[in-house]
């Protein structure tokens, strides 16, 4: 069995300041700021599946033993499946929910946002629906020249 193995289980650490993040996603055909935001919507949703499926990232250890598992494992977890993903397969970022051509607006406890499906840009906190309509109406015209 491999050092560090046991079960079936491996262990590792990163030194120090270094995140996995920053180790899986050193691709050359990255493209820029879209594709930043694209892998950094990809790992949300992965992370946002992990926490549903780790019903509340508790698991149970190689000794049997139920521990919860730290955000910043489930973070590391995410960005590596979400960069390997992003290496293995060309996707742009369509989410079904939001109509052909239509901005992505949704509502947090300190405003209204919308998301530009081709650039992926997010406004602010706006005070209503309308207001976030308003600024992706804005944001086309400026932006995308629509």
């Amino acid at each position: 069995m491999p050092a560090g193995a046991s079960g079936g289980y491996v262990s590792f650490s990163l030194p120090s300041g270094v995140s996995l993040r920053s180790v899986v996603t050193s691709d050359s055909r990255s493209d820029g700021p879209y594709r930043d935001a694209v892998q950094e919507l990809l790992a949300d949703a992965v992370k946002d599946e992990l926490g549903v499926m780790s019903v509340s990232n508790v698991v149970r250890s190689a000794t049997g033993e139920v521990v919860q598992l730290p955000q910043e494992v489930l973070d590391n977890l995410a960005s590596a499946v979400a960069s390997r993903i992003d290496y293995a397969f060309a996707f742009r970022w369509e989410p079904r929910w939001v109509g052909r051509g239509q901005p992505h607006v949704w509502s947090e406890a300190d405003g209204w946002y919308v998301r530009c499906t081709p650039c992926l840009a997010v406004s602010g906190p706006l005070a209503s629906e309308q207001d976030a309509h308003a600024w992706h109406d804005a944001h086309s015209t400026s932006s995308h020249g629509r």
